[in-house]
């Protein structure tokens, strides 16, 4: 990544919705890397923890034991809400809150449930830093992101030979992804929306994106030649 920046309205905010089970992953592994999580040590589903919405973990009876890995693979593939629920008790809200700022998020993450693209291209950054530094650790994350159940954004109209790793988020009239493409030349990419349909939503993503990398392809080829 060279740094280069380019944004549209991104220090607006906006609903978060699942995006943010991105920087919350970012904070767990770490702190695995760093020996303070072990990836088979036992979380226990419980009533607080129950959020309706995208998951399996709610199908699940009160008391049911996950390892903190199956909880983390949960909680980005399917998006589980549950599974992050789990993980926020883990880590403390508070405490993911502000390692939020402290890598470079400008928006404080209340309750209003907010960000902006800025701040999600930010830990995005940090994740492909993370993982350059830890790849053994970071890239089991990565290869969550590039397995999810939604690839109708941000990896919709790329060739699929190129690995994206990403994280959508829903809600009503909200239609959000964040990811590093690792194109020749990787690079971050995060789009929020706000009052908008889905279908449309994303398509519009999905050709933002491809405008992007195609872009990229073209400048690559020109300082290769």
């Amino acid at each position: 990544m060279t740094g280069e920046e380019f944004g549209i309205n991104d220090r607006e905010k906006y609903i978060a919705a699942s995006t943010t089970k991105l920087p919350m992953n970012l904070l767990l592994y770490k702190k695995i890397a760093a020996g303070e999580i072990d990836f088979d040590e036992k979380l226990v589903y419980l009533e607080e923890d129950f959020e309706p919405g995208s998951g399996v973990i709610q199908k699940s009876p009160f008391g049911t034991e996950y390892t903190v890995r199956e909880t983390a693979r949960l909680s980005v593939v399917y998006s589980d809400n549950c599974a992050i629920n789990m993980i926020i008790r883990l880590l403390g809200i508070e405490n993911i809150r502000q390692y939020m700022l402290d890598i470079g998020g400008t928006i404080y993450y209340g309750r209003d449930h907010r960000s902006c693209p800025y701040d999600l291209a930010v830990y995005a950054r940090e994740l492909y830093r993370f993982y350059q530094e830890n790849p053994e650790i970071a890239g089991i994350l990565i290869e969550d992101l590039q397995n999810t159940m939604w690839n109708d954004r941000i990896n919709k109209l790329l060739p699929k030979d190129v690995k994206v790793a990403h994280k959508i988020g829903n809600y009503e009239g909200v239609y959000n992804d964040v990811g590093i493409v690792f194109a020749e030349e990787p690079y971050v990419l995060a789009v929020m929306s706000e009052n908008a349909d889905q279908s449309v939503a994303s398509d519009v993503i999905a050709q933002i994106s491809k405008k992007i990398y195609d872009y990229m392809v073209t400048r690559n080829n020109l300082k290769s030649n």
